[in-house]
């Protein structure tokens, strides 16, 4: 981060830290301290960030998939029994 200790151990001990510097320490540290400040806040609270939807996607697609392949078992089943 090109600060000297004393620079970090004063950040440490003061009850705010400017954003500038904290965007710093997510960059260096490879932590997101701004979406555990967001976990933080009211659920009814709004945002600007974009909502990862590709997981419900998934889900959605998986769903669907599951329920073609239920159809496809029962027809073989139900062929297999009249052939036998």
């Amino acid at each position: 981060m090109q600060r000297n200790k004393s620079s970090i151990s004063r950040y440490q001990k003061r009850k705010t830290l400017p954003i500038d510097i904290l965007w710093e320490l997510c960059i260096h540290l490879q932590h997101n301290f701004f979406a555990d400040l967001a976990a933080q806040l009211p659920q009814e609270f709004t945002s600007n960030a974009a909502i990862n939807t590709s997981k419900d996607e998934e889900i959605t697609r998986l769903s669907e998939e599951n329920k073609q392949l239920k159809t496809q078992v029962k027809t073989l089943k139900e062929v297999l029994q009249t052939k036998i």
